[in-house]
């Protein structure tokens, strides 16, 4: 029999192993970065997609948001409209490590052509507008 009789009440301790949100959010940050700055998993990043706009073409950058929103998710696309140099976003971005970075500058306007840098593979391509909402659709299905 034990010492302590079975049906009494005892106060339950719980333990902790120390594996909580803010360790894995460090361990990524420490295993998922590069020069630039972090390289989020798109799993784990606060937003998949940002669009950066310069200050000449704010409308296109809008109307892209606009139209990437429904496809991500408005907890999934941010707009950068910050009165700041396209530069400074761009570097910003890289910093935070948003996994897709869509650049509305120039070339939007004139040719429709929007920059889109892939962070985890650094690669930068030109990509039409009629071909970014298929790109997102295909991203968001898997």
């Amino acid at each position: 029999m034990p010492a302590e009789d079975p049906s009494a009440l005892s106060t339950a301790l719980m333990g902790c192993y120390g594996i909580g949100i803010s360790r894995i959010i460090g361990a990524v940050a420490e295993i998922c970065r590069d020069k630039d700055g972090l390289q989020w998993p798109e799993a784990l990043a606060p937003w998949t997609c940002v669009i950066i706009q310069s200050q000449d073409v704010a409308s296109e950058g809008e109307e892209l948001y606009d139209s990437i929103t429904p496809i991500l998710g408005s907890d999934n696309v941010i707009l950068d409209d910050r009165q700041e140099s396209i530069g400074f976003k761009i570097h910003d971005a890289k910093r935070i490590g948003y996994p897709y970075i869509v650049i509305c500058g120039k070339d939007s306007k004139t040719s429709n052509l929007f920059e889109v840098i892939k962070r985890r593979t650094g690669e930068t391509d030109k990509v039409e507008r009629s071909k970014l909402l298929p790109l997102f659709q295909e991203l968001n299905s898997k």
